[in-house]
């Protein structure tokens, strides 16, 4: 059951403004959860959102924004694939600015999270973080470490394309570009700055924090090593693309479009990998779609990077969901139990869109039918929270 909590202005803002760092560090979706989860914790906490929450709006805000920006990493990378589909007639980039127009489950989870941060759906509140402060800080070490961050992987990531192609072009540098490298640069970039923001606080308090720090996303980086050698096991297995076959066999052309939604997001539960899914599925569900029509093609590999993101936005061995949680402060389980009726809620609007475009209704119809039934949507959990508030 959805709640919500009267909460002031000022806890809004601050569940707003997690939301507001997670369109601003797009560029790729475990850069932006780890980023915004330790930025926005020691925030939040001041207000009584609790980490699940926190969590929550953070891995809400990442895959699905990097799904749709042709900009972030998964651009480059969905757009590598869309360039391997044979019977494709346009330039990657613009196909992959159809694809995204189409994702339903990456526009409805992002509308979701707006929605619960500004009405806080969804979660109880706990009890505020009070904190003394003896002295008035400057914001200036936060922030200058976090320009760095942010500036650095763009900039770096622009330069290694750059090198790699020699054109100076966005898309194509991206394109090119090893994102990866970039965003080590510049994570290594941050941290200087950040120790010299820091050295007035001398040697051993820095190297506590250091330390601190390490001790902190320890349990994080095992989990998600484990994760990545369970996710390798079973693409050894072969197990997706069993299921994409019994797919191909059974699926009737009016279910092709929910029917690879739902198969995707089983996969990439199963997996914990959206990429792995994407690089599985794409040719596949390409190549079922292609043969009823061609027209299909585009919204087919909409319907697999939907569920691609729905699955492993509720995998609890994705890496998203582990270092979401896991720079929250809460358990990657916890987060998985609290977030499930909200994605469930946007993979709900989602199946719909992809079933009423598979029957051939146009694009912008689609869309509308959804934002009417999201706007009764808010209606009734406005009216479902106002309800159990009153019970309490």
């Amino acid at each position: 059951m959805l709640v919500g909590y009267p909460a002031g202005s000022s806890a809004r803002s601050a569940r707003l403004a997690v939301v507001g760092v997670g369109f601003l560090v797009f560029i790729d979706g475990i850069f932006s959860c780890l980023a915004n989860g330790h930025i926005s914790r020691p925030i939040v906490q001041r207000y009584g959102v609790p980490p699940t929450q926190l969590a929550y709006l953070v891995d809400s805000t990442a895959s699905p924004l990097c799904a749709i920006l042709p900009i972030s990493s998964w651009g480059p990378y969905v757009m590598t694939l869309l360039a391997g589909i044979p019977l494709l007639t346009m330039l990657p980039a613009a196909a992959f600015v159809e694809v995204a127009s189409a994702n339903f489950y990456a526009f409805a989870a992002l509308a979701m999270a707006l929605a619960a941060a500004y009405w806080g759906w969804g979660f109880e509140p706990v009890a505020a973080r009070q904190t003394e402060v003896e002295t008035a800080g400057s914001p200036w070490p936060l922030l200058l470490p976090l320009l760095v961050l942010i500036l650095g992987s763009i900039v770096l990531s622009w330069l290694s394309g750059w090198h790699r192609s020699g054109e100076v072009g966005l898309l194509a540098c991206f394109a090119s570009a090893d994102i990866g490298a970039a965003m080590r640069n510049a994570c290594l970039m941050a941290l200087l700055m950040a120790l010299a923001s820091a050295r007035a606080l001398g040697l051993r308090r820095i190297l506590q924090a250091l330390w601190q720090g390490l001790q902190a996303v320890a349990p994080a980086l095992g989990i998600l090593l484990l994760t990545w050698m369970i996710g390798r096991s079973i693409d050894d297995l072969g197990s997706g693309e069993l299921l994409a076959r019994w797919a191909s066999a059974y699926l009737p052309v009016a279910l092709v479009l929910p029917g690879l939604f739902v198969l995707c997001a089983v996969t990439a539960f199963a997996t914990g990998s959206s990429w792995g899914t994407f690089a599985l599925m794409i040719p596949i569900g390409a190549a079922v779609a292609s043969g009823f029509s061609p027209a299909l093609i585009l919204p087919a590999v909409s319907a697999v990077m939907a569920g691609s993101v729905f699955g492993d936005h509720c995998s609890p061995i994705s890496d998203t969901t582990v270092i979401s949680a896991g720079a929250s402060g809460c358990e990657p389980m916890q987060l998985v139990l609290t977030q499930l009726p909200l994605a469930w809620g946007a993979a709900g609007a989602a199946l719909l869109g992809f079933t009423l475009l598979g029957l051939g209704l146009p694009l912008l119809w689609c869309w509308l039918v959804l934002l009417c039934g999201g706007a009764l949507a808010v209606l009734g959990c406005q009216f479902w929270s106002s309800r159990a508030i009153r019970t309490l």
